[in-house]
């Protein structure tokens, strides 16, 4: 998927001219309108529309003499421009690991740590958080899917989604707005992740079909080097 999320969802970010195109021909063609309302699209949804919805809703209009195949394929052409255009810059990714002795050490404390502790906790998980190896200076914007099978770092995913908490969550936000607070990853070693903070924000973006949320991602010991699901070249992210 990418650092990113989609080029469908980063399409709905923002009102593109190929959108404005697009609603010129929803106002000026009652048929264009109609097929478009067939599948979910008014003038009122158009800037969240997804991608694909709207180059079918244009194919249909030139199959059926609606729109000139030439046009809608300019039309088509625009908004997928317009959507590279709405991605933000790479982040940029700190790598900060003294190896050596230094690296060897921190390793040694986490495996003893984990080897001592309780079932489902943060030390049979991550063993310590101690050794943040690589880091992003900016807080990453992911597609919320990408995380659904992260495991929480004390075993959150025993029993997520929890219905008091999604309820507490949703009746937050309900009252008081979306507050962008990040999710925070850590990366173990061996390069598996854990959620530490904002299992449930995951579920909620999901959900609430948020196209990206902001997320914190710390490598310990070295993590940064190895091969994961939220590896650096995983998402996408030069070296």
């Amino acid at each position: 998927m990418g650092i990113f999320g989609s080029l469908d969802n980063l399409g709905k970010a923002a009102q593109s001219l190929g959108r404005d195109m697009f609603g010129l021909e929803i106002k000026s063609n009652s048929k264009i309108a109609n097929i478009a309302k067939e599948s979910g699209v008014t003038l009122d949804t158009l800037e969240t529309a997804p991608l694909e919805t709207l180059s079918d809703i244009l194919n249909t209009a030139a199959r059926q003499r609606l729109l000139d195949p030439r046009f809608a394929n300019s039309i088509n052409i625009q908004i997928a421009k317009d959507a590279q255009a709405a991605m933000p810059a790479m982040p940029t990714l700190k790598i900060d690991n003294p190896g050596g002795d230094w690296l060897e050490s921190k390793l040694r404390y986490a495996q003893a740590a984990r080897d001592d502790a309780e079932p489902n906790t943060y030390r049979s998980t991550l063993g310590t958080g101690e050794g943040v190896t690589g880091y992003f200076t900016e807080r990453l914007r992911l597609d919320p899917t990408t995380l659904a099978n992260v495991a929480g770092s004390v075993g959150e995913e025993r029993y997520r989604p929890d219905a008091n908490k999604m309820r507490r969550l949703r009746q937050s936000i309900a009252e008081t707005g979306y507050e962008e607070s990040p999710i925070l990853i850590q990366v173990r070693e061996d390069g598996v992740p854990f959620v530490v903070e904002g299992n449930h924000r995951i579920i909620e973006g999901i959900e609430s079909g948020r196209p990206t949320i902001p997320v914190q991602i710390n490598y310990l010991r070295g993590a940064e080097d190895v091969d994961g699901p939220l590896s650096p070249e995983s998402l996408g992210v030069p070296r």
